[in-house]
């Protein structure tokens, strides 16, 4: 089917095109080549030959063929098209023993019922599935050039529709124009098995697809849509409908809805029958709007984004069988993401914080797949042994992530073995780039949209590590901020913070006496966090958790809600854990030095950023290594010296003082 557009006003379900007997075919008895004669069959469908081809300009109508032979006017027996359909007639009475009917798209489906026509398109991979015998006619391979030096540059190969043709059919015939280029004296050339090596190297479709050694399901989604990743079609819709059969789905038509329209119908039911997490490996076509600063649908636009898809396998069902469903908030899943922990953050600085959804198993040979057992070491298991391959995410708001615009991302075992991973907890991933646009407030710039979701949040700068967070969907681990929410539940965090002298900005500590002291260590400490959003602010708390060990106990009994709505408001906490009352937003932790302790240096834990914005847990010491890092890069050295001016005198040595190290932070850095 080429250029078969029209209205859809009634849709017949078909329930699996793939394995149901369609009851209804129209077919050309082709006994009499004289009497060619169109014939509706219902229930029992006689055998027949089958025609794959690409469209000319002069072919027959289902219209021009439903007239009787005696009556068809001269006009419509001269088209090229009318000499093809003669030609596959003729070729399928040769047969040993003759086939007497024929089904050619061009003439046996009748383009003006809709109804009509998305029945036939979404049995289509069933007629070249039950036929007898395919006969592919290639117009454009010149009769002097051999089928395996002119395959290549067929226009056959690369066209939509003759994908599935190819594959459904276990027997093909190849024909060419003759000597002479008349459109009914063809050349024979070969078979599909004779010719199995040359189609899937110039398709990319496996051998054992081709030869029927292996079932098309038995491949991952990404590597099916990598197939179809380089063929066009002359309806943008139709690149979407071609692969119907392929996947076995049965949708509804819809001319109009443009190519992005349909390819996303057609992955959201392929979802619904199947949960291979390949759907989503595939990469955004580069282009000048788009960069690491953007962001994209989980759904793919068009096949064309999975032409390096072709070797990611999926993952093996007994070791990973994953669930995942579209709503109207977006896709939900309940899949861990990889991510950068703090600590190992610290050490590999190679690495960044970020989320990665693992998706499938990559492998060396698009014409191979990968074993069961390797499919199986790649699944969700506590100690990874192989590769895989996922998709960048970023935190947008609460149990809410949306797809960076960037390629895929492969884990080695290795990394994967290194990384953290979030709870089995349910969370959302934007479809729709209008809806990401509309949260927020129209901008495709990444960052520009980060900070929007963080309006309001609670961020903590330095090193941090989180212990115990509640609630989990609240928390970005990446970022590591409280996202803010509408709900007015408590809040709280339980983390390990690095902290180290604040004097060491000049990079020395100075005793009392006056005498150089070289280096520094950092100290880490256990600290609490409570929290609180009202319309006028954030009230937060923070405490050492060795001094009070009630409160750090209330954080951990947190998680026993099941909901984060049924989470302690802040008076109830009040009235439960009176000391509250006395902490502050403030704490202050002594740090020694490398000599014993003869010199006592401070570093301050505070908060900071007004009541209308993003708030911020910093640490004095995290304001010198920003300070410091925008000074070694060159940029902002004014800011530096205002750093070096906001320094406190005392007999420690040289400390920021807490409110201006504060202060400093947010200029500099927000």
């Amino acid at each position: 089917m080429r250029d078969l557009h029209l209205p859809f006003f009634k849709y017949h379900s078909i329930t699996n095109a793939r394995t149901e007997s369609n009851t209804n075919m129209h077919l050309i008895n082709a006994q009499d080549l004289q009497n060619l004669r169109l014939e509706e069959h219902i229930d029992q469908i006689p055998p027949y030959v089958i025609l794959s081809h690409t469209w000319g300009d002069q072919e027959v109508s289902f219209q021009e063929m439903a007239v009787p032979a005696r009556d068809r006017p001269e006009s419509t027996q001269q088209k090229a098209g009318y000499l093809k359909i003669m030609t596959t007639c003729r070729l399928a009475q040769q047969r040993t023993p003759p086939i007497h009917h024929v089904w050619i798209d061009t003439c046996c489906i009748d383009k003006t019922s809709s109804a009509h026509l998305t029945e036939n398109i979404n049995s289509m991979y069933e007629f070249y599935t039950r036929a007898e015998m395919c006969v592919v006619y290639l117009v454009d391979l010149p009769p002097h050039v051999s089928f395996r030096d002119g395959l290549k540059d067929c226009k056959w190969i690369s066209r939509g529709w003759t994908l599935q043709e190819m594959i459904a059919a276990s027997r093909i015939e190849f024909f060419s124009a003759g000597p002479d280029g008349s459109p009914s004296d063809w050349k024979y050339r070969g078979t599909k098995s004779q010719f199995c090596n040359e189609l899937a190297q110039c398709t990319g479709v496996p051998r054992d697809v081709l030869n029927g050694r292996r079932p098309v399901a038995s491949y991952s989604i990404a590597q099916r849509m990598s197939w179809a990743s380089r063929r066009k079609t002359t309806r943008p819709e139709d690149i979407a409908y071609c692969l119907l059969g392929i996947f076995g789905v049965n949708m509804p038509l819809i001319y109009g809805e443009r190519e992005v329209g349909a390819f996303r119908r057609l992955q959201e039911n392929i979802i619904k029958k199947s949960n291979d997490m390949t759907i989503f490996a595939w990469e955004p076509v580069p282009s000048g709007s788009e960069s690491r600063n953007s962001f994209c649908s989980i759904f793919a636009p068009s096949p064309a984004n999975f032409q390096n898809s072709s070797m990611i396998g999926p993952w093996a069902k007994y070791s990973h069988d994953p669930e995942y469903t579209l709503t109207n908030k977006g896709l939900r899943m309940e899949e861990p993401l990889y991510y950068v922990p703090e600590e190992g953050y610290s050490n590999r600085r190679s690495l960044k914080r970020e989320y990665v959804l693992a998706l499938g198993v990559p492998f060396t040979d698009p014409h191979e797949l990968p074993s069961a057992a390797s499919s199986a070491a790649c699944g969700s298991s506590s100690k990874p042994k192989m590769a895989c391959v996922g998709v960048y995410l970023r935190k947008i708001g609460p149990d809410l992530f949306m797809r960076e615009a960037r390629p895929l991302k492969e884990l080695s075992a290795k990394q994967r073995a290194g990384l953290a991973q979030t709870p089995d907890a349910p969370f959302y991933v934007l479809t729709d780039d209008d809806s990401l646009r509309y949260r927020g407030r129209g901008s495709r710039d990444l960052a520009e949209t980060l900070g929007q979701f963080r309006e309001k949040g609670l961020r903590f700068l330095g090193h941090v590590s989180q212990v115990n967070i509640v609630p989990q969907g609240l928390w970005d681990s990446v970022d590591r901020c409280f996202l803010p929410t509408r709900l007015t539940v408590v809040r709280g965090l339980i983390a390990r913070i690095r902290l180290t002298p604040v004097s060491a900005i000049s990079n020395a500590l100075t005793r009392t006496d006056g005498t150089h002291v070289g280096g520094y260590r950092y100290k880490t400490v256990e600290m609490g966090v409570l929290m609180n959003w009202c319309a006028d602010g954030y009230t937060i708390r923070l405490f050492d958790t060795s001094e009070h060990e009630n409160l750090r106990k209330c954080i951990f009994s947190f998680r026993h809600h099941k909901e984060t709505k049924e989470g302690m408001r802040w008076r109830e906490l009040e009235e439960q854990y009176p000391e509250i009352k006395t902490l502050d937003n403030k704490l202050r932790v002594h740090v020694s030095d490398n000599n014993g302790g003869h010199v006592v240096v401070e570093d301050h834990v505070g908060v900071a950023g007004d009541k209308g914005g993003s708030v911020f847990i910093i640490t004095a010491s995290a304001v010198r290594e920003q300070v410091e890092g925008f000074y070694q890069d060159g940029q902002t050295v004014e800011m530096y010296r205002f750093a070096l001016n906001t320094r406190e005198e005392t007999p420690g040595g040289s400390l920021l003082t807490e409110q201006d190290g504060m202060d400093l932070l947010c200029k500099v850095i927000f």
